[in-house]
């Protein structure tokens, strides 16, 4: 089966023009949903938050905005409604990374690891941007099995000033934001080194149920490491991407640079839109006008969206099927059974 196809029996929700069919997140303050357009068979992702209260969507909205790159997912539309607005994103059908874990070897390893660093690039050294929630969950897989890093809602431009507020998830919490110290891009190198741990051995290197005795195990403990046989240059690059000391952590252009990550070759990486990344500073350019459809709406003009199309598909991607004869509990979709994670 292919992985873009959507088995679809109902409509659960409408949003603005989109019809929303399968919820695949829920978060403390926003549901996603996987969507269509009205007028097009074209998978999105829809995230709904209510607005009382809510300052993060304005925040999100306003980081992504900007963004574009082929690891970092696409804001295609913004609907608003009167209690809530509606992020509409690009769709990656193949779930969390994690999903994927164990991984079998370096080179797999290297793969995932080394799209996650060009998206980081991409933020630390292009937009000046901290995304502040790395995790498993906010680093997805499209259906060419490329990342698609997500979640901008904790994000925040990082300029002149360093950072203060205390926010994350608490397993991949650096000393800094734990001990309530100014911080700047190394919390990001944090997190991406219990990342890159958890993907080489398919555990945390702190752990506890209990917060503050994770807290107090990521401040004192040192980081350990299997005794089976590892690859030197990978221990040492972890070890510098989790030195408790942010000022002697490696940056993400450094661990770019680093042997264990030169060693192996980039050119194993596929990527879907690789002319992004000589553009990335450059709006995207859409052509061939007729075989897009195009998504207006006052609220890129309000909060100065660029305008986004969908490709037509003549091969739909999203299958309707009759509900009469049909029993829905046991209807499930082969790429998003296992998928929980939230944009």
């Amino acid at each position: 089966m292919n992985s873009d196809i959507i088995i679809l029996t109902f409509i659960m929700n409408i949003i603005g023009d989109y019809n929303c069919f399968h919820k695949i997140g829920v978060g403390s303050s926003a549901n996603v949903y996987v969507a269509q357009h009205r007028l097009f068979d074209y998978p999105v992702a829809i995230k709904t938050m209510l607005t009382d209260g809510n300052q993060n969507f304005a925040s999100e909205m306003k980081i992504m905005k900007d963004l574009n790159h082929p690891n970092i997912a696409t804001l295609y539309d913004v609907v608003e409604e009167e209690d809530r607005v509606s992020l509409v994103m690009e769709y990656a059908s193949n779930g969390s990374l994690q999903t994927r874990l164990p991984l079998k070897d370096e080179e797999t390893i290297f793969k995932y690891f080394s799209q996650i660093c060009d998206a980081i690039e991409y933020l630390h050294e292009v937009q000046n941007i901290v995304h502040r929630d790395l995790k498993f969950d906010n680093i997805l897989l499209d259906k060419y099995d490329h990342v698609k890093l997500v979640d901008f809602g904790l994000s925040k431009k990082c300029q002149e000033h360093l950072l203060e507020t205390r926010c994350g998830s608490p397993l991949y919490s650096s000393p800094e934001i734990i001990l309530s110290e100014k911080y700047d891009f190394k919390t990001d190198i944090w997190s991406l080194g219990i990342i890159l741990y958890y993907m080489c051995f398919g555990y945390f290197p702190f752990y506890s149920e209990n917060i503050q005795q994770l807290f107090n195990q990521i401040i004192e403990q040192d980081i350990v490491f299997p005794e089976y046989p590892i690859n030197p240059l990978l221990l040492d690059l972890l070890s510098q991407m989790l030195h408790k000391d942010a000022s002697k952590r490696l940056n993400i252009k450094e661990i770019q640079t680093y042997p264990w990550y030169k060693g192996h070759n980039t050119n194993l990486v596929p990527l879907a839109h690789s002319s992004f990344i000589a553009k990335k500073k450059e709006p995207i350019q859409m052509v061939k006008k007729k075989s897009f459809l195009k998504l207006e709406s006052n609220l890129f003009k309000k909060y100065s969206l660029p305008v986004y199309c969908f490709p037509r598909c003549p091969n739909t991607n999203i299958r309707k099927v009759p509900t009469q004869n049909l029993n829905l509990t046991n209807i499930k979709t082969k790429s998003l059974q296992n998928d929980h994670s939230i944009h």
